[in-house]
């Protein structure tokens, strides 16, 4: 079953996924600036659909650092 994301979800998704060199990753995919890039990730810029979806496709798999702690513990 196909689920549309909502921008929002996206945006919180790839914040707490998100690592050194991946804005610079999505600026080349999709032919922004990486300053432009930054600002849209950053909540600063309205919403780009092509931007939000290529940083989501990019981190979406990825652990956030508090699943990782949580496994490390267990």
């Amino acid at each position: 079953m196909y689920v549309d994301l909502t921008n929002n979800y996206k945006l919180v998704a790839v914040a707490k996924r998100i690592k050194s060199g991946d804005q610079t990753r999505v600026a080349n995919e999709t032919g922004f600036t990486q300053s432009y890039v930054s600002k849209v990730l950053n909540g600063r810029h309205r919403f780009n659909e092509s931007v939000l979806n290529a940083a989501y496709r990019l981190v979406y798999r990825r652990e956030t650092i508090q699943e990782k702690l949580a496994s490390m513990q267990a």
